[in-house]
């Protein structure tokens, strides 16, 4: 039924196909394509092993000796990830920015009452330093912590829904997001937040440890991807849509890797 929509595919194309086709048939054949997929697939996640997730493997094993307020080291952590991000989405790592945050007070408050506060942010940025305890905000008054954890801010009502990740391409086009920082919009305009997510043994759901944040002033980068405001009212409709976004999947992992690393540090 597409038939008059068919392109016709280029020479070189056709040469390549059919000789794909022809060393198949062969042992010498399988064996070279085996070799050239498994080169692709490795140069594919050999930044998100090194920039990131060899990081949170170094990170762990020295954990035993680091404190949490060592914020020289965790910066390792946030540029690795902002890194392989900046690779996922083909920009320039100057132009996306990454922190990692956790949360305190998980054990005894409602959601809306924990306290984010960053433990790293990726180098070279040009916001004022604000790590620790002393710099906390309210999870309820911060869409993005709001809706990843089932909660609900001061203009949404998440707590319905936990998403798996907040992405927002313009944050200053809707008025319901909400942020208890003053100024943000000189920093970021535009995000992704993906939960940082752990369960212990007999537990039924997940707990919420923090956040793993990047965000950036240029429009460009998630512009096309789907809008959390803009598909509010399709739950479904909205996961399903960032499930076909590799940045999704490599945020998710990075999040779920640093989750298992930073547990132990803030188990009470």
């Amino acid at each position: 039924m597409f038939d008059e929509f068919d392109i016709p595919a280029p020479l070189y194309v056709k040469i390549f196909i059919w000789v794909a086709r022809y060393l198949r048939k062969t042992k010498v054949g399988r064996h070279i394509i085996a070799n050239f997929r498994g080169r692709v697939m490795l140069g594919t996640i050999s930044r998100l092993h090194v920039d990131a997730i060899h990081e949170v493997r170094r990170f762990g094993i020295s954990q035993c000796s680091l404190q949490i307020d060592d914020y020289d080291q965790l910066e390792h952590l946030a540029d690795g990830c902002r890194d392989v991000m900046a690779d996922v989405l083909q920009v320039n790592a100057t132009d996306l920015h990454c922190t990692i945050k956790v949360c305190q007070g998980k054990d005894v408050l409602p959601k809306e009452e924990w306290m984010v506060y960053t433990i790293a942010r990726s180098s070279h940025s040009n916001r004022p330093t604000e790590f620790g305890q002393d710099y906390a905000h309210l999870l309820g008054h911060n869409s993005a912590f709001a809706a990843v954890s089932g909660a609900n801010d001061r203009k949404n009502n998440w707590s319905t829904r936990i998403y798996s990740c907040f992405l927002c391409d313009d944050l200053k086009k809707y008025e319901t997001f909400d942020c208890s920082r003053e100024n943000w919009q000189l920093y970021y305009q535009a995000t992704a937040v993906f939960p940082l997510r752990y369960r212990k043994n007999g537990d039924l759901g997940h707990t919420i440890l923090g956040y793993l944040t990047f965000d950036t002033k240029n429009l460009e980068i998630f512009a096309g991807l789907p809008c959390i405001f803009k598909m509010n009212d399709q739950v479904e409709a909205y996961e399903k849509a960032i499930s076909f976004l590799s940045m999704y999947h490599v945020g998710g992992i990075m999040a779920d890797t640093l989750a298992m690393a930073l547990e132990p540090l803030f188990d009470e």
